[in-house]
């Protein structure tokens, strides 16, 4: 399986630095600008099939990259669900509960933002779909418009990462990663790839 895991374009959240999670922001400006380049650049392949997250910016996006290509929708590629602290920045997060912020950063796997998903609930969200995609799409190429947490836990799980790694992974808006999968082995791979960026 050829497996293209993309970020979708900016949102004025991303831009203020605010928490997404299941808020159905939209592309900004610059967002759909990204998109436009991604779309010009050919670092998409033709795809065998099309997967998107069900929230706008995802389906923004991938209409954009592929408009020839209807998405199917994945619940499964949704965001992390930062609950109470969606809509927020982390200094705001931070005078209303410093304490509950610290100890989720220090273990995501474990804590919850309050009322929202543990790492470990994305975790096994995500590797559910990503064996749904190698037992029935193993011999396609198969590109999936998703989120930043969604493509960190994704690369953890791909390439055996713990998951408390999860936030080192680089994942920019618009960007594409890269996996070739033969029976459950990574055999070749590359993270964060933009527009313009050298291959």
């Amino acid at each position: 399986m050829r497996l293209y895991l993309v970020r979708h374009g900016q949102t004025e959240d991303n831009r203020q630095r605010r928490y997404c999670g299941a808020r159905d922001t939209p592309l900004n400006f610059q967002g759909r600008r990204q998109a436009i380049a991604l779309c010009r650049s050919g670092v998409l392949p033709r795809p065998d099939v099309v997967f998107s997250s069900p929230l706008c910016r995802s389906r923004q996006t991938a209409a954009i990259v592929l408009p020839e290509h209807q998405s199917v929708i994945a619940p499964e590629l949704a965001e992390l669900r930062f609950g109470c602290w969606e809509g927020l920045c982390w200094e705001e997060i931070m005078a209303q509960d410093a304490a509950a912020y610290a100890a989720w950063l220090a273990d995501p796997v474990r804590c919850a933002p309050p009322d929202g998903e543990t790492v470990a609930g994305l975790s096994q969200r995500t590797g559910d779909f990503l064996r749904r995609l190698r037992a029935q799409y193993a011999n396609k190429t198969v590109v999936c418009f998703t989120h930043a947490g969604v493509i960190q836990t994704a690369v953890c799980l791909l390439l055996g990462k713990e998951l408390n790694a999860v936030w080192s992974v680089p994942v920019e808006a618009a960007s594409v990663s890269f996996f070739y999968v033969e029976a459950a082995v990574v055999c070749d791979y590359y993270l964060n790839r933009r527009a313009g960026a050298p291959s």
